[in-house]
């Protein structure tokens, strides 16, 4: 912390670490920022462009439905005019035979050709909102400078040509540009104003100093978040308005080319087909309508086709593009006025919104996680070495061990969101076939069950820091293959490292905490790790979805590897080396199986893993990792709200374990609280299965807060146990004879089984039931009977033996 009566000098390097975390913080809230700006505003611009092609595609269409000749068609010239002259971005558009040769237009020596992207690579975008059709989805690929969209041409007998539209890139990189150049500044001014207030506001202060700069850190953060969420929501709103705009100002463009003849209005026929046509290529507009001041002259709505007066209301977003010039007096006041209903300009936003407000929580986790590093290497560096052997410093090195877990469930889930796609290419170059992709998951969990056991024993009898150490090596070496090799067989080699070294890292770390946590912080120690793999799959997840569309798969990798690498040298510099345990040390515990044996001679141990552990685990993988996605996509969520449905769970499982954990410590009572979880959590999945109910069919809204309340009180009664049952767990009677580290270790290894299994049970149960949701209400009522036979019979629990004290590290 900031020492009293320290030099003005010396304040201003105490906080420098701070800044830098600070500083670190807000590149990675601008980052994630712009990456979803990037990501969302790109895909509206794209739309917005596409909308323009299928205006020309369409008449192409019906000419190729009516079965002429495609090199035979004439108006394409007359109809990108108008295109190029509503959107100047667009630099070229053309028509390709099947062997991909220009057809429309022909350039002849004296007619300029508009430029064509050279060397075009593929990308993973597409615009699946535009049409039902697959046939009839474009195609986008992009390279330095262009992206490019091609729309298939389909006559009778099938595809005959291709429609491409050449669009500069120029108009999303620099409004993205602009947009930030503004919240930059923002952030640099908190930067100042941060380290200003912690050297002058702080300069007295001793140990109040660290909640000082928590709240001032915080509100850092939060004040930047704001900025750049109003950033985001001003770009996304202006891409819809773009987006209407543009298809009025095209819809504009068509009807002055007959007005400028000077032909009245009653010569023209096919005015309201022009525009239903429109209102089915952007399916968000309301109506379309041809005023001339106050009067509507003829308008279209998306259901119907009746010439009545269009009533403004502030439900309706209405846009208004004059027809012609206004020094025609004719047609001085005539105009396109086209409405957008507000709900759905919000629902964009909002859909929008939470996806960036799940990478907002996921900067959060980091940012949490290395201010607390921050402040644990401090207090360790100004303790001494020689205090941090004794007990009083086992909370001190709980928070230097804490952040291992998360780094490590971090690295893995970075790559969850593309992980089984990049292993189906791998597999598919393989001789194996793409069907083989689902042995590397099984390879990496075999490896990570196969690793607890001997880890468990190694704990009991060497150095944890040194396992620590083996087990980040091998997951550095694992994503440094996959990284650089494409190989099936290496690939197979990467990820048994992986689940090795995942498996020797959960289990020492695991072992570590229950060595060093005091007696009154023995849950929260066990909630280091259940805090570490939720809050490390929310923000590996989130922001690897992110980071895989701006530096691919094997940049990710790399980014991987080298949090690996930090993780190493941490471990190295700042974690402590524990001795060995004297009772290790006096005699032999026995061999693995000599403990599986025990562990099934107590009635407890037994009674704790088939009616809680495992049903928990079998809940966690098969409901929330196997049926319940299935579900949802049945009942027609996309996939990336039914990754944001399940991640309510996690964020359930953190706020009740932080509640739970001190209240455990405190008085003891891990059986009660392994049984009020059981049963809030078969209740929640009980409620779930009311989703196949009428009530809800019928009310998406309903349905999906139904869903969303079911995986909260999931997430908070699972809180009750995955932390607790480490602590039940170790004070068994078995634990204190055949050692925790052990024990513990057994349990988690036969833990693992309900994950296997999970999918395996419940896989019939929801297929027999047709998808039907009442699946959920059978999974939790049969949770509620295993949380009852768990309480009923009483086994015993024995917390410390009389003969022996509880062993501590010293």
């Amino acid at each position: 912390m900031i020492a009293k009566n320290q030099s003005f000098l010396g304040r201003i390097l105490s906080v420098v670490p701070f800044l830098l975390v600070l500083i670190f913080s807000f590149g990675l809230l601008l980052y994630t920022g712009i990456g979803d700006a990037n990501r969302v505003y790109r895909k509206q611009y794209l739309t917005k462009v596409a909308s323009f092609g299928e205006v020309v595609r369409n008449p192409v269409k019906t000419y190729l439905l009516l079965g002429f000749p495609l090199k035979h068609y004439a108006g394409f010239e007359d109809s990108t005019k108008t295109i190029y002259e509503a959107e100047p971005a667009i630099l070229n558009m053309r028509i390709l035979d099947e062997s991909r040769e220009v057809i429309f237009p022909v350039p002849d020596e004296t007619t300029a050709v508009r430029p064509v992207a050279k060397d075009v690579k593929e990308s993973r975008t597409t615009l699946q909102t535009l049409s039902a059709s697959d046939s009839d989805i474009p195609e986008v690929f992009e390279n330095s400078s262009n992206y490019v969209i091609w729309f298939a041409l389909n006559g009778r007998s099938g595809r005959v040509g291709t429609l491409e539209l050449v669009v500069d890139k120029t108009n999303v990189d620099q409004k993205i540009l602009w947009l930030f150049l503004p919240v930059g500044g923002a952030a640099l001014g908190l930067v100042v104003l941060f380290g200003f207030l912690v050297v002058f506001l702080f300069r007295k202060t001793g140990k109040g100093s660290k909640a000082g700069i928590q709240i001032l850190f915080a509100l850092s953060f939060l004040l930047l978040a704001g900025v750049i969420i109003f950033s985001l929501v001003s770009l996304y709103t202006e891409g819809v308005q773009d987006k209407t705009k543009a298809l009025a100002r095209s819809l504009s463009q068509r009807l002055n080319s007959a007005l400028e003849l000077n032909l009245d209005l009653d010569d023209f026929t096919g005015i309201d087909t022009l525009f239903a046509e429109y209102t089915k290529i952007n399916p968000d507009i309301d109506y379309i309508a041809l005023k001339s001041g106050p009067d509507t002259l003829l308008s279209v709505k998306s259901t119907s086709v009746p010439a009545v007066e269009i009533p403004i209301t502030p439900e309706i977003m209405n846009l208004e593009i004059p027809l012609i010039s206004p020094t025609d007096n004719k047609f001085l006041s005539m105009n396109i006025s086209v409405g957008v209903p507000l709900n759905r300009v919000y629902e964009q936003l909002f859909r929008s919104g939470k996806n960036f407000i799940v990478l907002f929580v996921s900067c959060i986790f980091l940012s949490i996680l290395f201010l607390n590093i921050l402040f644990a290497v401090r207090k360790k560096n100004e303790t001494g070495e020689q205090d941090l052997a004794a007990e009083a410093t086992g909370d001190l090195k709980l928070e230097l061990i804490g952040p291992l877990y998360f780094l490590a469930v971090f690295m893995e889930g970075l790559f969850m969101s593309f992980l089984p796609q990049f292993f189906q290419d791998i597999a598919r170059q393989s001789v194996f076939g793409v069907e083989a992709s689902s042995w590397l998951f099984t390879i990496y969990f075999a490896a990570f069950v196969f690793s607890l056991l001997p880890t468990g024993r190694l704990a009991e009898r060497g150095s944890i820091k040194w396992l620590l150490i083996i087990g980040i090596l091998f997951c550095v070496a694992s994503y440094a293959l996959l990284a650089f090799v494409k190989d099936f067989y290496i690939i197979i080699a990467s990820r048994v490292l992986a689940g090795l070294g995942q498996g020797i890292l959960f289990i020492s770390i695991q072992s570590y905490i229950l060595r060093t946590a005091t007696a009154r912080k023995k849950t929260q120690g066990s909630g280091i790790i259940v805090f570490g793999y939720n809050g490390g799959i929310i923000s590996g997840t989130a922001l690897g979805a992110l980071l895989v569309t701006m530096i691919d798969d094997e940049g990710v990798f790399l980014l991987a590897a080298g949090i690996a690498v930090f993780v190493m040298l941490y471990i190295v510099f700042f974690v402590s080396k524990l001795p060995r345990m004297e009772a290790a040390k006096k005699k032999k515990t026995g061999g693995m199986f000599r403990t599986f044996f025990k562990s099934f001679g107590d009635l407890e141990f037994v009674r704790t893993i088939f009616f809680i552990g495992l049903a928990t685990k079998a809940v966690l993988t098969g409901v929330n990792g196997f049926a319940l996605p299935l579900l949802l996509n049945n009942k027609g969520y996309i996939k990336e709200d039914i990754g944001q449905i399940l991640i309510f769970y996690s964020a359930a499982v953190l706020f009740s374990t932080k509640i739970i954990s001190p209240i455990i410590d405190r008085y003891g009572k891990s059986r009660g609280i392994l049984f009020f979880g059981s049963q809030v959590g078969g209740l929640a999945l009980y409620g779930m299965g009311f989703a196949g109910h009428d009530l809800f069919n019928g009310n998406p809204l309903l349905t999906t807060m139904l869903f969303i309340g079911g995986m909260v009180v999931l997430g908070l009664g699972h809180g009750c146990i995955h932390a607790p049952v480490v602590t039940h767990i170790a004070n068994t009677r078995v634990a204190r004879t055949g050692g925790v580290s052990s024990v513990t270790s057994m349990y988690r290894f036969l833990e693992r089984i309900g994950h296997v299994a999970g999918p395996l049970v419940i896989g019939p149960l929801v297929y027999g039931l047709a998808m039907n949701p009442f699946f959920l209400s059978w999974v939790g009522a049969a949770a509620l009977l295993g949380g009852i036979l768990f309480f009923i019979p009483r086994g015993k629990t024995i917390p410390v033996f009389p003969h022996e004290p509880e062993r501590r590290d010293t």
